[in-house]
């Protein structure tokens, strides 16, 4: 599911034609990654840093994780690049729209809103 909104969400960037710097994708993806639990922290903010700058393909980075790590690294880096280029409040919309859809079709969706 996180692979998907991952995908997603490049594909809205792609045809909106939004743009975004390294420089503020890098200060949401350290706002985004310490809500990470501890133990994966470090490695989802250094792992989605360098996604961040383009110092790594997503493959590259995945490929060098445990899952968990992995999983994390991907959620942040998406909701990191999401709110690079929308408002925080369309983000959670999304976010929110994205959890209704993920529970109509028999998925759990997150128990808490990002608000």
């Amino acid at each position: 599911m996180v692979a998907n909104f991952n995908n997603d969400t490049r594909g809205v960037l792609r045809d909106t034609g939004r743009p975004h710097t390294p420089a503020t994708l890098v200060r949401e993806v350290d706002a985004v990654a310490r809500f990470a639990s501890a133990e994966h922290e470090f490695t989802v903010t250094t792992a989605a840093r360098r996604l961040a700058r383009g110092e790594a393909k997503m493959q590259e980075v995945i490929d060098a994780m445990d899952v968990r790590d992995r999983i994390h690294t991907l959620a942040v880096y998406t909701l990191a690049l999401l709110l690079a280029v929308f408002s925080r409040k369309r983000v959670q919309n999304m976010l929110d729209q994205a959890a209704r859809t993920t529970e109509a079709i028999g998925g759990r969706p997150r128990p808490y809103s990002v608000a």
